[in-house]
C-alpha cells in the first residue's frame, strides 16, 4: 500500500477518533511527509528518509518531535490493522519535548483574569485553573451531561487515555461547583463555554484572545496550556505525590516527574533571593 494511501486512511480514522487540534496537525504532518518522500510504499521507508525531511523542515525541535509522533501513530495503527507487516522506522522513536513549559505565578494569574472583561471567559480561565486540565479537549468540550454535581466529579468519556483503559476523572472543589453551576444554568444544553461569537473554543481563536490579555496584563508566553502547567507544578510545590497529582490531571507519572525540575530551579531561585535580602 502507498504511503498516501495509508495516510489518507488513517486521517478518516482519526477525524473521528481524536480532537480536533491533534487532528488538524496529524493531517499537516503527514501532507508534508508524502509531499516529501513522493509516490513510495508506506513499507519501504527508510530513517533517513524521515531526517531528511525533518532537517529540511524550518521547525522548532518541539514540533519536529510532534511530526514524527504523528508519523509513527499513522505506521503503528496500520501494523495494528495488518495494512503493514512493520512499522519501518519504528527504531526511530518520535524523541522527547524540551521542558520550556510555561509556568504562571499566583500574580499573573490574576492579572489574567482582571484583564478579562467577559464574565464566561474569565470563568473559563478560572476552570483551567482551578482543575489544571487540558484546556481544548477537556474544558472546551464540557457540556452539562458531564457534570456530576452529586458525586462531585466530572467524567470524561472520551479523552487523551481512554486506549489506555483510563478513567478521566476531574474532582469538584466548592469554587468549581459554583462557577459550573452557574455556567449550567445559562446553558443547559450544549458547551458550557464558548467565545463572544458563540464558537467551540479552539487553539486558534484562543490564541488569538490570550494573545490580547496578555498585553493587557504584561505577561510573557501566555498560553492556555501554561494553567494546566502552573496546576501540576503548584500541587507539587504543596507536597502530592506524584501518583496524586498524575490522577488529578489525567497523565502520566512519569510526565509529571520533569516538574521537579522547575520546582528545583525555584528553590534555588529563591535561596538566592533570600541571602540577598539579608546581604
Amino acid at each position: 500500500m502507498s504511503l498516501r494511501k495509508l495516510a489518507d486512511e488513517f486521517l478518516v480514522w482519526c477525524a473521528s477518533n481524536v480532537g480536533k487540534d491533534a487532528f488538524r496537525w496529524r493531517k499537516r504532518a503527514l501532507q508534508s511527509f508524502c509531499d516529501y518522500v513522493g509516490a513510495v510504499k508506506a513499507g519501504d521507508l527508510t530513517v533517513r528518509q524521515v531526517e531528511r525531511w525533518l532537517e529540511s523542515k524550518a521547525w522548532k525541535p518541539n514540533t519536529k518531535t510532534s511530526a514524527r509522533g504523528a508519523l509513527q501513530a499513522c505506521l503503528n495503527w496500520a501494523v495494528k490493522r495488518d495494512m503493514i507487516s512493520v512499522n519501518p522506522v519504528k527504531k526511530l522513536g518520535i524523541g522527547s519535548y524540551t521542558n520550556a513549559e510555561r509556568i504562571l505565578t499566583a500574580e499573573e494569574r490574576t492579572r489574567a483574569r482582571a484583564a478579562v472583561k467577559d464574565q464566561q471567559f474569565k470563568d473559563y480561565l478560572r476552570v483551567l485553573e482551578l482543575t489544571g486540565a487540558r484546556p481544548f479537549s477537556e474544558i472546551a468540550t464540557l457540556i452539562a451531561d458531564l457534570v456530576d454535581f452529586e458525586n462531585g466529579v466530572i467524567v470524561f468519556e472520551r479523552h487523551k487515555n481512554a486506549k489506555k483503559g483510563k478513567r478521566r476523572t476531574v474532582y469538584l472543589t466548592p469554587e468549581l461547583t459554583e462557577i459550573l453551576r452557574r455556567r449550567v444554568a445559562a446553558r443547559p444544553e450544549g458547551l458550557l463555554f464558548r467565545t463572544t461569537h458563540q464558537c467551540p473554543i479552539d487553539s486558534k481563536n484562543m490564541a488569538h484572545r490570550l494573545r490580547l490579555i496578555a498585553v493587557r496584563a504584561s505577561i510573557k508566553r501566555f498560553n492556555a496550556y501554561a494553567y494546566r502547567h502552573s496546576y501540576t507544578a503548584d500541587a507539587l510545590e504543596r507536597g502530592l505525590t506524584t501518583r496524586v497529582v498524575a490522577e488529578l490531571v489525567g497523565d502520566s507519572a512519569k510526565t509529571i516527574e520533569k516538574y521537579y525540575d522547575y520546582l528545583s530551579q525555584k528553590r534555588d531561585a529563591m535561596k538566592d533571593a533570600a541571602l540577598r535580602a539579608v546581604s
